[in-house]
């Protein structure tokens, strides 16, 4: 059983322990001194909760020993059930208190990650992608309803504004590989750009644009890549009118595909082997299992022979 589960169980222990001891109460006036509903509520009310309110009548000997016992035992569950909620509560506190220390220690040791600024519609898509490659996601948002839902498909969240660089460097900006802006407001994506380029020369920046206007702004701001999410939509729609099956396999692929159909990214400075014979026999990644496409541009390399799928021979 999880830690919430038990929590959340023991809130309902203490609800129900509150309830059983006012039904005892109300049941116990009306038998032995003949209440109404609403005087019986009312006495076990004001005897449980010890306000020394007039009584609606005056108790019967067996009245005043229930009474008594109705005291006793109200005060005593009374006492235990808030001590338990209180309880839970500061645990919680506790728990989340222990949990942020943890999350900005692991921020703070992250390098490599991939930084997505805006969990939208285009952020959430590109945190999935990235997730089926493998990479560390960090996701700067500022709605702190959507942290239990980032958690649960293993982002990191960082809750605040992406254009301020506290936030940046709370999100690890100096250590990341990239940071994907997907603002819906080229102004915040701009401000990401300018300050993420001042803190990381070297992060790749990608950012999205609603106007195309904009784009070039975005270049001049520091912007690796410009995304215009209309623009490319359009252009997809129009090319699986004019060469759908094309179009859908390289989705298909760049997508993700299975395990034996999956389009990869190789540069190629870093196959080359420096070494006294020209040809260097060079390893894939064993991920890569079945045929593969292979686009080089010369005059870097020149491939020489293919043999085995996983095995390259290449000249420089």
């Amino acid at each position: 059983m999880s830690e919430h589960s038990t929590g959340k169980g023991k809130v309902w222990l203490a609800i129900l322990l509150i309830v059983v001891i006012i039904l005892f109460g109300v049941g116990g006036y009306m038998t032995i001194e003949g209440f109404s509903l609403s005087e019986a509520l009312y006495m076990t009310i004001i005897t449980i909760s010890t306000v020394g309110f007039r009584e609606v009548k005056p108790l019967s000997e067996p009245g005043m020993i229930f009474t008594v016992i109705l005291i006793a035992s109200g005060i005593g569950t009374l006492a235990y059930s808030i001590g338990l909620l209180t309880r839970i509560m500061i645990e919680k506190h506790i728990s989340r208190m222990v949990f942020g220390i943890r999350k900005k220690s692991k921020l703070r040791r992250m390098e490599k990650h991939v930084i997505i600024c805006g969990f939208g519609r285009n952020g959430k898509q590109a945190a999935a992608d990235l997730s089926v490659y493998g990479e560390k996601v960090v996701v700067i948002e500022k709605d702190r309803e959507l942290i239990p839902k980032m958690e649960s498909l293993g982002y990191f969240p960082v809750i605040g504004d992406a254009t301020e660089e506290e936030v940046l460097l709370a999100a690890g900006v100096e250590k990341a590989k990239a940071i994907i802006a997907s603002i819906p407001i080229d102004a915040d994506n701009l401000y990401v750009a300018l300050s993420a380029r001042a803190l990381n020369q070297g992060i790749n920046i990608i950012c999205r644009a609603s106007d195309e206007s904009n784009a070039l702004k975005l270049q001049r701001a520091g912007a690796d890549h410009v995304i215009l999410p209309e623009k490319v939509g359009g252009s997809r729609m129009a090319n699986m009118v004019v060469r759908p099956d094309t179009t859908e396999f390289l989705r298909y692929i760049a997508l993700g595909g299975t395990d034996q159909h999956t389009l990869w990214e190789v540069k190629c400075d870093e196959l080359i082997c420096k070494t006294p014979n020209p040809v260097s026999k060079i390893s894939i990644s064993a991920k890569i299992q079945e045929q593969i496409l292979l686009v080089l541009k010369p005059p870097m390399v020149s491939l020489k022979s293919i043999r085995d799928p996983k095995q390259f021979l290449f000249q420089a």
